[in-house]
């Protein structure tokens, strides 16, 4: 719990009056509040809601640890349908390095165990996202599983898809059974899609899908996201241009396949030894074979590093809500929260490549 130690000004409670009321949207709110009295967070739970009233807080009381995830990702397969160039599992540059077995056959979380899981998302209120490691839409099931976790009552559920398998009747089909959130993506590179013309394709499918979002008011959130090589820049931006007729909302991204995006010790580089990732502590991650996770980005190494240096428990061998509660996870959010790497339970955090340990508002 916090308690106000005073405020700043009124222009915090302007913002927010403005949004609350519908002036603007919620993404220009957020760049008001970034203009004026910045605020660096020094621990995960120090969130966005406090610091858009006022920047001056007190702790008070016991905040740590959640008693239930907030989020709940669901890996259900390690296979894909693509070789994207960036990719630490499947692209033909990188695949070459993995040291591990994780993607070398086909493996599924089993039925009753989805199903277990979401019903501990549906006691805990937790945000639903049916992911990889590889492409949820290979997983026919994945519809059932939606349709349960909806009927159950969880409010929010999101499908990232790389966007091959997400045709109009798919994407027609998530909106029925009431998903919230689906991300779909093009990557311009040398060798991602098949030939010239799946290319083709997938530039028709996805404009094909963002008409049909455009011309219906449907309360569905879609990311879109394009990707491109530098010497694919010209065909990136005319595509831009392209779909510009349907939104302007979409998220460009350069990539150098040579790097490995996933690793990258900053860990070191932390200034004032602030710890505000809260992924541990709010957030879990079950892979397809029922490995869980610290968080969504450790699943980046799975080629690299054994699932068992990754995990701190098994649904096959204990219940989900077990794991959560468990207390080695406990142990492992306490040392994180203070930054003791003691016998190494942070050692996978090292070389985290997420900008989270220092968030500014």
């Amino acid at each position: 719990m916090f308690k106000l130690v005073d405020i700043d000004d009124l222009y915090k409670y302007k913002i927010e009056y403005g949004y609350k009321n519908g002036f603007f949207s919620k993404e220009i709110r957020n760049s008001m509040h970034k203009i004026g009295k910045n605020t660096t967070k020094e621990h995960y739970y120090e969130i966005r809601k406090l610091y858009n009233l006022s920047s001056n807080w007190n702790v008070i009381g016991n905040v740590f640890p959640n008693k239930y995830p907030n989020l709940i990702y669901i890996g259900l397969i390690n296979n894909c349908n693509a070789s994207c160039n960036h990719c630490p599992w499947f692209s033909n540059i990188h695949a070459k390095d993995n040291v591990t077995n994780y993607f070398t056959h086909t493996t599924k979380i089993d039925d009753l165990k989805v199903y277990e899981i979401i019903d501990f998302a549906i006691k805990s209120k937790s945000k639903l996202v049916f992911s990889g490691p590889g492409e949820p839409l290979l997983d026919e099931r994945i519809f059932d599983f939606i349709k349960y976790a909806k009927d159950g009552g969880v409010k929010y559920i999101s499908v990232p898809t790389n966007g091959i398998l997400l045709d109009l009747a798919t994407l027609k089909k998530l909106i029925n059974l009431g998903v919230n959130e689906v991300s779909m993506g093009i990557y311009f590179s040398n060798g991602n899609y098949k030939d010239e013309k799946a290319l083709d394709n997938m530039k028709f499918q996805i404009c094909k899908n963002l008409q049909f979002l455009k011309d219906n008011n449907f309360d569905i959130k879609c990311k879109l996201f394009v990707l491109y090589e530098i010497e694919f820049y010209k065909e990136a931006l005319d595509f831009m241009l392209e779909i510009s007729k349907f939104r302007d909302d979409f998220c460009v991204d350069l990539y150098n396949p040579n790097d490995k995006y996933w690793e990258q010790n900053g860990f070191n580089a932390i200034p004032n030894k602030r710890h505000s990732c809260g992924f541990i502590s709010s957030s879990l991650y079950v892979l397809p074979d029922g490995s869980v996770t610290k968080c969504e980005f450790q699943r980046g190494m799975l080629a690299s590093r054994d699932v068992k240096l990754l995990s701190f428990g098994n649904i096959y061998s204990q219940t989900i809500e077990n794991i959560w509660n468990s207390s080695l996870h406990r142990d492992i959010c306490t040392r994180h929260k203070i930054g003791d790497n003691k016998e190494g339970m942070l050692d996978v955090c090292k070389i985290c490549k997420s900008s989270w340990w220092n968030e500014v508002y």
